[in-house]
């Protein structure tokens, strides 16, 4: 059984009468403001989060807390390019023939989603020496390891399908996340997927007088994401989802076991005049080629 102690402090000011309470246990702690004629409040951490890990960390002069603190697999800052798209960038987003096709052009077509191709590896930025277009990443080692909660609501079993299918993709699929995405960085894939649902019943139960405070029972994830797929198949005439091209081309760029050449998915050189000078882009498939 863990043990805790709770710790309340009191804080007069004068002019502004406030009171903390710190509820601090042997693995986290909590803090509540409350002010004059007002309910209290929870405080949230930097994650958003009203319960932080009890931990306390020292690196040169720096003092960190919580996660940070016990984080060993940060890496140094890294300095990077990440623009903005621009609508000059129109040979980028749209299909293009042998003329240019510009936002003002007749019937233009979108290319389809922007999307970042997995690496193997992060690269490295070719850093422009224009000082004022770069940005600042702090990258996580690779094998890094985070885990997490999704908490839903009042879902159908075919939207829950949908939802358990864009976290769980298809085998061998990574997903990229966060900053740095164009350099190969935030590539992710989720492992030990589990999904529990409220048993509506067991919930209002009671036997003995006990209630069930654990009244959730455990669903098979394939069968919502099939459920979701036959769904989507009445909507289109019966067609198999994974038929359609942007379906195609979706998980075609997210499977790790095939990533294209890096020369073919590198950033252009502003200095060298690439991007000035630059040609349509392939579409996904003849890059994968």
């Amino acid at each position: 059984m863990k043990t805790y102690l709770f710790l309340l402090l009191c804080i007069i000011n004068i002019i502004s009468p406030y009171m903390l309470g710190i509820d601090l246990g042997s693995e986290f702690f909590k803090v509540t403001v409350i002010k004059p004629g007002k309910p209290f409040m929870m405080l949230e951490n930097l994650l958003s989060k009203t319960k932080t890990e009890n931990a306390l960390g020292l690196k040169d002069d720096e003092i960190t807390y919580s996660y940070d603190s016990e984080n060993k697999d940060i890496l140094e800052d890294r300095k990077v390019i990440l623009a903005e798209p621009k609508p000059s960038s129109f040979m980028d987003y749209l299909v293009q023939n042998n003329n240019k096709i510009t936002y003002n052009s007749d019937n233009f077509e979108l290319r389809g989603v922007k999307q970042y191709w997995l690496h193997s590896n992060p690269v490295e930025s070719n850093n422009s020496n224009n000082t004022n277009i770069g940005s600042s990443i702090v990258p996580m080692n690779s094998g890094t390891e985070f885990k997490g909660k999704i908490r839903f609501q009042n879902m159908t079993k075919d939207e829950l399908g949908l939802l358990l299918w864009s976290i769980k993709l298809e085998a061998n699929s990574w997903m990229n996340i966060g900053m740095g995405k164009p350099y190969g960085y935030g590539a992710i894939s989720i492992k030990n997927l589990n999904v529990k649902i409220l048993d509506n019943k067991e919930a209002y139960r009671i036997d003995n007088n006990k209630i069930n405070f654990n009244p959730y029972e455990n669903i098979d994830i394939k069968e919502y994401i099939n459920c979701y797929i036959e769904t989507i198949k009445k909507k289109i005439n019966g067609r198999d989802i994974h038929e359609l091209e942007t379906v195609k081309v979706f998980f075609a760029m997210k499977n790790s076991n095939n990533m294209p050449d890096i020369e073919k998915i590198r950033y252009m050189s502003i200095d060298k005049k690439e991007y000035q000078n630059r040609k349509p882009l392939k579409s996904a498939m003849e890059t994968l080629k």
